[in-house]
């Protein structure tokens, strides 16, 4: 989209706010005193309303957005006011996007209220479903959970974004712009294909919405695989329309976009499938913001639960990879109201991977150990929601203390594992002093399944040298099949001389 010259408010000067970092010492809305509440809506307000009227973010509108914030301490939310002239456009693709970069915006003045529930738009006052009442409530399912022939259930994989034919430049275009070397639209694949791998390894049927065979799109020139999801459906389903072209009677420039967005959990729905995933990397204007985040429908339980147990997993599963450990993911979930998620009528989650505008997350997400990692933990999230388990760390208990004689094999027995590691695991006890790569006693052992870890015990052989450092302490820690480790747990460990036995007559 090109952007005119900005025009700012009279009211607001971005340079002289910051962001109210004493939120995050607050736990909830409820606990905050009015004089605070006020000051932090006031704050917000000037915020939105500086970077709504920082550039033209709507083809067609070059009038001044005026935007207000009021919290909703009843449901922990945050309502957003627009104008009312943008209610008709409330489901359009360029709300969306403006939406989640306001979000991403003023996520530094949100952080750290507890059970947030995430910004409400309003415009005028009313909400999207004034202007759309048929969206409020998703459409039927055809077959809830339907099952594969195998017996698995059916899981959609959507690739993010494709070309589409943008109806008032009369083009064929992706749907996002290239930076650091990445075009979402195409990167999104390789991650789709991961996903479908990882997925079909756990006893799912995981079905692909943008999957392209080999050919060439004739109208656009681009690959099948490049298209969005709109003109592979078009393909494949030429008798449901109602699918790819579910909004015959539009006539805005960007209605192909738009429908493509449709199609995608409208797809979904046709399968019957159990959940949908949406796959996409994200995009500001401030190259600093990067990390991964995980988008939900608003008020839906299960696909909260779906995205929170998404969002557990894939923060574990990146940061067990060394290159990673640092990278940066959401320790809260985001809920929106966004057409991928709202038009689904089984769990639904957009999964955002990194911020292609920020360097370092580009380089994270043309790396195949990132990938797969990330992807990995989507399909662990979604196995263990199936199972009814939530997020839970990987740890490993051990009693507080051991004892036995030189020469004595001391048994430590790992009384349980919590959490829930890719089996088998092998458990590690060494002395806390000793040198990484140094020469130093130790333990181990392997567990092949959970049913082996009732059984399993470490043995620490003691030597002459521990009964002048006992007690001394043993640092025990566990690593699962993905190389995701358990937190380091200590203990005490004594080892006593052996009795002298005395000599025989």
């Amino acid at each position: 989209m090109s952007r005119t010259l900005p025009f700012v408010l009279g009211c607001c000067v971005l340079a002289s706010v910051v962001p109210n970092r004493g939120a995050a010492s607050i736990n909830a809305l409820s606990e905050m005193s009015a004089s605070d509440k006020a000051s932090l809506e006031r704050r917000i307000t000037e915020v939105a309303n500086n970077y709504a009227n920082s550039y033209q973010h709507f083809e067609g509108d070059r009038l001044p957005i005026h935007i207000n914030a009021v919290f909703d301490p009843t449901a922990n939310s945050l309502i957003v006011n627009m104008d009312e002239r943008f209610g008709p456009m409330s489901t359009s693709p360029e709300m969306e996007d403006f939406r989640r970069r306001l979000e991403i915006e003023l996520e530094p003045y949100i952080d750290g209220l507890s059970s947030f529930s995430g910004l409400r738009f309003r415009f005028g006052g009313k909400d999207m479903y004034f202007w759309f009442p048929e969206e409020r409530d998703p459409p039927a399912v055809k077959d809830k959970k339907r099952l594969s022939a195998t017996g698995a259930p059916v899981v959609a994989v959507s690739a993010g974004h494709g070309y589409y034919y943008h109806h008032g430049y009369k083009d064929w275009r992706p749907q996002r712009s290239p930076y650091n070397g990445i075009l979402e639209d195409e990167i999104t694949l390789v991650f789709a294909s991961l996903l479908f791998a990882d997925l079909y390894m756990s006893n799912t049927s995981p079905v692909l919405v943008r999957e392209g065979g080999f050919g060439q799109h004739k109208p656009s020139g681009q690959p099948w695989q490049m298209m969005g999801a709109r003109y592979l459906l078009e393909d494949s389903m030429p008798n449901r329309p109602d699918i790819w072209h579910s909004l015959p009677d539009a006539t805005e420039a960007l209605r192909d976009y738009k429908e493509d967005i449709r199609s995608r959990p409208l797809y979904a729905n046709e399968l019957g499938a159990d959940a949908v995933f949406h796959l996409h990397t994200n995009a500001v204007d401030n190259s600093a913001t990067r990390g991964a985040k995980v988008v939900v429908q608003e008020g839906r339980v299960e696909s909260i639960k779906l995205g929170s147990a998404v969002l557990c997993y894939m923060k574990e599963q990146i940061h067990a990879q060394k290159d990673f450990k640092g990278y940066p993911v959401s320790n809260t979930l985001t809920q929106g109201n966004y057409g991928e998620n709202r038009l689904a009528a089984m769990p639904s989650v957009i999964i955002e991977m990194g911020f292609h505008t920020n360097t370092e997350d580009a380089k994270a997400l043309k790396d195949i150990w990132f990938q797969n990692a990330s992807m990995r933990g989507v399909a662990k999230g979604y196995k263990l929601f199936k199972e009814g388990k939530g997020c839970e760390e990987f740890t490993v208990e051990t009693p507080a203390a051991a004892e036995g004689m030189v020469d004595d094999l001391v048994p430590i027995p790992v009384r349980k594992i919590r959490g829930f590691p890719s089996f088998p695991v092998t458990v590690i006890a060494s002395r806390k002093e000793c040198a990484t790569g140094s020469s130093c006693e130790s333990a181990s052992g392997r567990a092949k399944d959970e049913s082996a870890m009732s059984e399993f015990a470490l043995g620490y052989k003691c030597v002459e040298a521990d009964v002048a450092r006992s007690p001394f302490t043993m640092v025990v820690s566990a690593k699962d099949s993905d190389d995701v480790f358990a937190k380091p747990i200590e203990i005490s460990l004594t080892c006593k001389p052996r009795p002298v036995e005395p000599e025989s007559v």
